[in-house]
């Protein structure tokens, strides 16, 4: 994700800090973390799609979510 994308997650859910990694000199960051349930990192998500990646079980989900709207 894009520094914004990891500024507004960190902010969102302070927890998330410990899981968020920078990916090589750019300004680039990798959340990657188990969880018991999709609607919040889902809402995340849908707040930024051009940065989102993950599981075909979670991408499945925001399509989901996408048609309802």
């Amino acid at each position: 994700m894009s520094l914004r994308g990891m500024l507004l997650l960190r902010e969102q859910y302070p927890a998330s800090a410990a899981l968020i990694t920078r990916i090589g000199n750019e300004a680039c960051y990798c959340f990657k973390a188990k969880v018991q349930d999709f609607r919040a990192p889902g809402a995340y998500a849908l707040r930024l799609p051009e940065e989102v990646l993950g599981s075909e079980e979670f991408l499945d989900y925001l399509q989901s979510l996408s048609r309802e709207v």
